[in-house]
């Protein structure tokens, strides 16, 4: 039993870390100098919707859905993580919001702050299919470092009127 529970809580805790160490590039790479103006939504349980005159099924909604899960991480709102990455979490079983609590101490106060404001670069967003998106680690946009060799890559799909994370990965 003690095993089962040590490997499910190490699953756990590679699946929160690889979701949210895709969360930022080095921002220095960003040369155009503009701050992102994020509303405070994603301090709350709810993560929002595309706007009404954008499809919630495109690839921008599923941009704006992973943007939430960031901010999501950097305001430590784990009702928000465990809605978007619901999918990837039920695979590795434990309670999801204690996974993601436990993932918190691998970043700093200054990490933290980044991801609230992290930003998706949508030209590197790929379509796979109907209703999945592959963002990729360079992706995303921030003030803040990570190393290279963490930084993950995420798939999304659209099930049951909304995008979920459904896998989250190394991209090394």
């Amino acid at each position: 039993m003690k095993r089962t529970l040590s490997r499910t809580v190490a699953v756990a805790l590679a699946l929160t870390a690889a979701l949210a160490l895709s969360a930022c590039k080095d921002s220095s790479d960003a040369s155009d100098g503009k701050s992102s103006d994020k509303s405070s939504s994603a301090q709350t349980s709810k993560s929002s919707s595309p706007s009404p005159t954008e499809d919630p099924k495109s690839a921008i909604g599923a941009i704006s859905r992973y943007e939430d899960y960031l901010h999501a991480v950097g305001n430590k709102d784990t009702d928000t993580m465990c809605e978007i990455a619901k999918p990837a979490m039920d695979t590795v079983g434990g309670d999801c919001a204690s996974n993601f609590q436990m993932m918190f101490q691998l970043f700093s106060a200054d990490q933290l702050n980044a991801l609230k404001t992290a930003t998706i670069d949508k030209p590197q967003v790929q379509e796979k299919g109907v209703g999945e998106v592959f963002i990729p680690a360079t992706a995303v946009k921030c003030d803040a470092k990570f190393s290279s060799d963490t930084l993950g890559d995420v798939t999304m799909k659209y099930q049951n009127d909304n995008w979920f994370i459904i896998d989250a990965g190394n991209n090394s």
